[in-house]
């Protein structure tokens, strides 16, 4: 500058300044170092001293993001982010079914998920002039939530073995269930579909299942049972009807639901689990006499996938097959068939 003496630079903490006094300086700046100001001050032989600034700055400091990972679907929750020093605007991102409502570019935003939110990744990249920094994720899951229901017969009989399963597995690592005295399961306490044998000390009471995911476990839902009594008709002209222990049960005096009225009709029946599963299906007939059934599965378009013999207590191999529903058919020697959803995972 035309009529300058000298030239005081001054700069950042921890800056080393080479050739201070000129008007042409060199500046080292430490690790870590996230913004600051350099100044100059010129000084002239005549008249007032100048002062100049210049901001300065590196890529954004790294963030982490501050809010809620485990989240009720249909509702709105606010994130912040932790660090992003020197960054002038935050890119937000969201896979899954929500949607950023607010604060996009800034520090913090609003979050809406959607009922049918199931699981995803909340993301912030800080940026300015220099560049972008590093990501920065949250992975935002379901809380568990209660099932809707449990389905299975709601009268049971000594000698029975039955099936229970809940409406609905998104989200969900495992249940627990709970039964009441006089019940066994059979293939565990955490199973997604669990096999049940009727006791002779069974009288009643109240099954509970939760369903368990990385955020925690959900409230209990509950289902009343009830033991059935041996009755003989006391008129001829009653149907008699018959279930698996070829028990004598006379409808005008019992009270059954009416998916435990359905079933003691067919003349095959069939267990599958677990339902829904990742690679194997075990396949049990347990109304029925043929030592073999013929098996089909069919996508949900109809469309043949998967055709095989099974023993009446098997099991077959579908991990070859995409996730989604399927439609599991069995026929026996008879040429009685039925057909069940299940689900690959």
């Amino acid at each position: 500058m035309s009529g300058a003496n000298s030239y005081n630079w001054q700069a950042p903490s921890g800056c080393t300044i080479t050739n201070n006094g000129s008007n042409t300086v060199q500046i080292a700046y430490p690790n870590g170092f996230i913004i600051g100001t350099i100044s100059v001050t010129v000084v002239f032989n005549c008249g007032s001293d100048a002062l100049r600034t210049l901001n300065v700055a590196s890529q954004p400091q790294n963030t982490s993001i501050i809010g809620l990972a485990c989240i009720t679907p249909g509702q709105n929750y606010t994130y912040t982010i932790n660090g992003g020093l020197g960054a002038s605007t935050f890119n937000w991102t969201l896979s899954g079914s929500g949607t950023v409502l607010s604060g996009q570019g800034t520090n913090s935003v609003v979050v809406n998920y959607s009922t049918a939110f199931n699981v995803g990744i909340l993301s912030v990249t800080p940026a300015n002039n220099c560049g972008t920094g590093q990501t920065s994720d949250l992975v935002v899951n379901v809380s568990a939530q209660i099932p809707n229901s449990i389905f299975g017969p709601s009268n049971l009989c000594t000698g029975d073995t039955v099936m229970y399963f809940i409406d609905d597995y998104t989200d969900v690592n495992y249940l627990i269930w709970s039964l009441p005295t006089g019940l066994q399961i059979l293939n565990g306490t955490t199973a997604d579909t669990i096999l049940v044998v009727v006791g002779s000390s069974f009288v009643g009471g109240s099954m509970s299942v939760m369903r368990v995911n990385d955020c925690g476990s959900s409230p209990m839902k509950y289902k009343s049972l009830f033991g059935c009594q041996m009755a003989m008709p006391t008129n001829q002209n009653n149907p008699i009807e018959i279930n698996m222990n070829n028990n004598l049960l006379t409808p005008d005096s019992l009270v059954f639901d009416n998916e435990w009225r359905e079933s003691i009709k067919l003349d095959i029946d069939i267990i599958l689990f677990p339902n829904p599963t990742k690679n194997t299906i075990n396949f049990r007939a347990y109304r029925g006499h043929s030592p073999t059934y013929k098996v089909h599965i069919k996508s949900a378009l109809g469309t043949l996938v998967l055709e095989t013999i099974l023993k009446a207590e098997d099991k077959v191999d579908i991990s070859l097959l995409e996730s989604g529903v399927y439609y599991f058919t069995a026929t026996d020697d008879n040429n009685h068939s039925i057909t069940k959803k299940i689900v690959k995972q």
